[in-house]
């Protein structure tokens, strides 16, 4: 798992090894014979902001940069997993705000 700013990556792993793709990756639309971990990439990550909308907590889809934990202005999923201990960098009580 790899959480960027854009993006969580998501990669499996069987028998403490990574599953490879079965063929080249693409690099856009451009075939390669390198071969890679499989991997799933979901356009929410860090940085993605956390706001509640009519009642209910969303996520994203917009970027808004820095954690509030590390002197952003908005909410971020970033913040969310330092608050609830998944996470352990920036400075905690600003997230907890």
């Amino acid at each position: 798992l790899d959480i960027g700013g854009t993006t969580t990556d998501i990669s499996l792993w069987k028998q403490g090894r990574p599953l490879m793709t079965k063929s080249g990756v693409s690099i856009r639309e451009y075939p390669s014979a390198v071969r890679s971990f499989a991997v799933t990439s979901v356009g929410i990550g860090g940085e993605s902001v956390v706001r509640v909308v009519d009642g209910e907590i969303t996520v994203g889809p917009e970027r808004v940069g820095p954690s509030v934990a590390l002197g952003g202005t908005e909410p971020t999923l970033g913040d969310a997993l330092i608050v609830l201990g998944y996470a352990s960098y920036g400075k905690v009580e600003l997230a907890e705000r």
